[in-house]
């Protein structure tokens, strides 16, 4: 039997429509939430993570960490550290420096060409090598070094005093001593004319460790600075000599004094080197004083700005001394480190110095120190003198002072006639003319 459905009370409905009007808000809110998800970016999705995570963290901060304080009966610390300061050093500013070394007049005689020809054993060829040997070690290991080639090598026959002709086998010898810087503007440079002056010029462009010094072909050459660089300091090489024994055609072969060349040249050298080193060809023969030129132009090259002046030309050792310019510059002038090697024949010819001294540049400061005079003295063992040289050589060698001795001194020519040589006798000697500076006996 079918039951008729019974029939909602008023109250029964509305509770119906309230419900699903409650269902229908619900739905809308729904969809308008969905909307938004759809909308929001990971920009957004971030920011809402981050602030998420301060929430949690302040939670953890303000309320976890002090209950569990309290529960543990702890209180709570709250620590400071503090950061180091931490200077960067600065670093510590180069320093360069060079050790340098100096010898005077290298005179080749006729005799010491033959002594030469003799250790090498074969006609036409020269070994000089055995004369320097030695000294070798103090050059060699100098950082940069000086000769001053008193005799062209001209090419052709070899001759002796007055007109020099020095064999080409020298510039190996020197080169094997390990000279850095050779000088070859002197009085005897035009003993073989012009065409010696280019001869030598082309055997020393044949070769690329030391720099020729001083003489030229051509107005480019003459007027060229030479420069070196050496452990990081760079030196300019100027060269003067106050005349030559002959005459040349051709007038950029040799530099003379002349004031204005001189302060011009030094003035370029000084914009473009940290040292300014000038040769300096003058004075007197067999003379231990200065002359007037001597004094006149050391006082030029100190106004001008060079550091250190090397003389030759005297052929016996003069004094050697520090000049200071109105300015305050400070030059060191060596004026005449006499022979190097030669034959003549006294003491105080074949008595020579090697100067010494160290360049230095720091924090952009130049100095230079350790200056030293280092006595020299040519051995010779011959069998006779004539015309003021030692003839027939049967050894020769350059020493050292500090090196030699008495019973080699009892060999030398010298001390075959009235003179008599010994390793006091030398050092004495060069006491006499060097003053105020070391000197390494």
């Amino acid at each position: 039997m079918n039951q008729k459905r019974r029939k909602m009370t008023r109250r029964e409905r509305e509770r119906i429509m309230r419900k699903r009007a409650r269902a229908k808000r619900r739905h809308r809110r729904m969809r308008r939430l969905a909307f938004y998800a759809k909308r929001l970016n990971y920009k957004h999705l971030t920011i809402f993570l981050a602030a998420i995570f301060v929430f949690l963290f302040s939670i953890n901060s303000f309320i976890v960490k002090p209950i569990v304080s309290v529960l543990q009966d702890k209180p709570s610390v709250t620590t400071t550290v503090k950061k180091k300061t931490v200077k960067k050093k600065t670093p510590a500013a180069p320093s360069f420096e060079v050790n340098f070394k100096a010898v005077g007049d290298n005179v080749v005689h006729e005799s010491a060409y033959k002594y030469a020809n003799k250790m090498a054993g074969s006609p036409n060829e020269y070994d000089f090598s055995s004369i320097y040997s030695p000294i070798q070690s103090d050059l060699k290991n100098a950082d940069l070094s000086f000769i001053n080639q008193e005799t062209i090598m001209g090419g052709g026959t070899p001759s002796g005093y007055p007109k020099f002709n020095t064999p080409d086998a020298m510039m190996n010898s020197l080169s094997s001593l390990g000279v850095d810087v050779v000088n070859a503007n002197t009085n005897h440079t035009l003993d073989q004319g012009a065409s010696g002056v280019a001869h030598m010029i082309s055997l020393f462009k044949a070769q690329k460790k030391m720099m020729l010094l001083g003489i030229a072909t051509n107005k480019s050459d003459y007027d060229t600075i030479n420069y070196i660089e050496k452990n990081g300091l760079k030196f300019a090489f100027l060269s003067y000599t106050f005349g030559t024994n002959r005459s040349s055609t051709n007038r950029y072969n040799v530099k003379l004094f002349d004031t204005a060349l001189i302060k011009k040249e030094i003035a370029t050298a000084k914009a473009n080197a940290d040292f300014v080193i000038v040769s300096a060809h003058w004075g007197i023969e067999y003379t231990s004083t200065t002359n007037v030129l001597q004094d006149t132009y050391a006082k030029i090259f100190n106004q001008a700005g060079a550091d250190v002046v090397i003389g030759t030309h005297p052929h016996v050792i003069q004094k050697m001394q520090w000049l200071t310019s109105a300015a305050g510059h400070k030059t060191l002038v060596a004026y005449s480190l006499g022979n190097f090697m030669s034959a003549q024949t006294t003491e105080a010819r074949l008595l020579g110095g090697m100067l010494s001294c160290k360049f230095t540049k720091k924090n952009n400061i130049k100095s230079i120190s350790n200056v030293e005079w280092i006595p020299l003295f040519t051995h010779i063992e011959a069998s006779g003198i004539s015309s003021g040289v030692i003839n027939d050589i049967s050894n020769m060698k350059v020493y050292k002072v500090k090196d030699y001795n008495d019973e080699l001194a009892k060999k030398h020519i010298l001390n075959k006639s009235s003179t008599k040589v010994t390793k006091a006798s030398l050092t004495a000697s060069t006491k006499r003319v060097i003053k105020q500076f070391t000197i390494d006996v």
